[in-house]
């Protein structure tokens, strides 16, 4: 993911408080731009709008797996 699809996910994370799916995007792109301290952040966000979504624990999932390598 470029910056460009970052700041778009930043917006539209701002612009409604309760999608779960766009902060989960974003911790990916933060994290793909190696942004590791952003990408917790969203995904934090996403836990707590919605602890049980799918999206967000196969992102825990990736992020637990990933950070015990």
């Amino acid at each position: 993911p470029s910056r460009s699809a970052r700041e778009a996910l930043e917006r539209a994370s701002a612009m409604d408080s309760s999608l779960v799916v766009a902060r989960v995007n974003l911790s990916i792109a933060c994290d793909n731009l190696g942004d590791r301290t952003a990408a917790w952040a969203a995904l934090d966000e996403a836990i707590a709008l919605d602890p049980a979504h799918p999206l967000v624990l196969r992102r825990i999932e990736d992020q637990t797996r990933r950070r015990h390598r």
